[in-house]
């Protein structure tokens, strides 16, 4: 994969496309459109420390950036679902993202999945997921009170296990993310959109999913703020690090307020609250030791 930067001196959020390779299908929009800004910041991120290359083996690939995008890639185009509530009568009641978080387990939107009632259908779908009905398990939808969370379960397909997301702690603000999301500026090019619109699950596939990037820029009222690019369908899906970890959990779609010459800012659930909620409906979902690591004895833990 390569990253293509901003022009010199821009710092705004970029697009980070695969590189020009076979056409996709007609109607497709390109497939998987992948965002980014600050190039440096993310190839600084990416290639390891003298020591740490040292404990890596040696050969060709070791430690390739470019070879670790491509396997963040497909770990996130796997794990991310598509999720469509469709009413008792059949239409659709909403759309937006998920993401695996466990064996069989899905964290998305509450509010979204609650659109369902008590008649309606939740359904999930990806490349690597077919079109599977998913049960819910758990909903809080308080957007006033940054709680907008769904915990669904659904039968894993059989082949190959879909890897669930890893969550890292939320480091704070100013650094790099990306919001991975089926985004409906994005589905209403594609072929897939008028089976989307209908809720026509005979013809209906997996949409092209996109992943806007940008910086953290402030926690506040419960919430992470950041500069990626949300739309509708966002919601429920996961904002990552540079490393390919779960940070946070998108609640809403861009706000379209910021300050002057700044961009719309987006929200999320930081991922202490996700862990929270998973951990007190059974889940015990994976954590990256850095920064959910219990702390050695005399010294200090991670950030709480």
């Amino acid at each position: 994969m390569n990253l293509k930067s901003p022009a010199p001196g821009n710092t705004s959020s970029g697009v980070l496309e695969k590189e020009a390779g076979p056409k996709p299908p007609a109607g497709r929009a390109g497939g998987l459109l992948l965002l980014s800004a600050g190039l440096a910041l993310v190839l600084a991120a990416l290639v390891p420390s003298p020591a740490r290359a040292a404990d890596e083996p040696a050969g060709p690939g070791s430690w390739d950036i470019a070879s670790r995008a491509r396997l963040m890639d497909a770990l996130l185009e796997k794990a991310t679902v598509f999720v469509l509530v469709v009413k008792a009568s059949g239409r659709r009641a909403g759309f937006g993202t998920g993401f695996v978080a466990a064996d069989g387990r899905v964290v998305t939107s509450g509010c979204l999945v609650r659109k369902a009632g008590k008649s309606g259908r939740i359904l999930i779908l990806n490349e690597a997921i077919p079109l599977t009905e998913a049960r819910t398990l758990s909903a809080a939808c308080r957007p006033g009170e940054a709680a907008d969370l769904a915990l669904i379960s659904f039968a894993p397909p059989k082949g190959d296990a879909v890897e669930p997301l890893t969550f890292a702690r939320d480091e704070g603000a100013y650094y790099w993310v990306a919001a991975w999301g089926y985004q409906a500026g994005v589905l209403e090019l594609d072929e897939s959109y008028a089976c989307v619109r209908t809720a026509d699950l005979r013809c209906l596939k997996a949409p092209p999913i996109a992943a806007t990037s940008g910086e953290v820029i402030r926690a506040a009222n419960g919430a992470i703020h950041h500069s990626a690019p949300l739309d509708e369908g966002n919601q429920g899906g996961p904002l990552v690090n540079v490393n390919g970890l779960v940070v946070g959990v998108n609640l809403r779609k861009s706000s379209g307020r910021g300050s002057k010459n700044s961009l719309p800012l987006g929200a999320a659930l930081p991922s202490g609250k996700v862990v929270d909620f998973l951990k007190e409906n059974g889940v015990d979902p994976k954590l990256d030791p850095k920064s959910f690591g219990d702390p050695p004895p005399g010294g200090k833990g991670p950030r709480t």
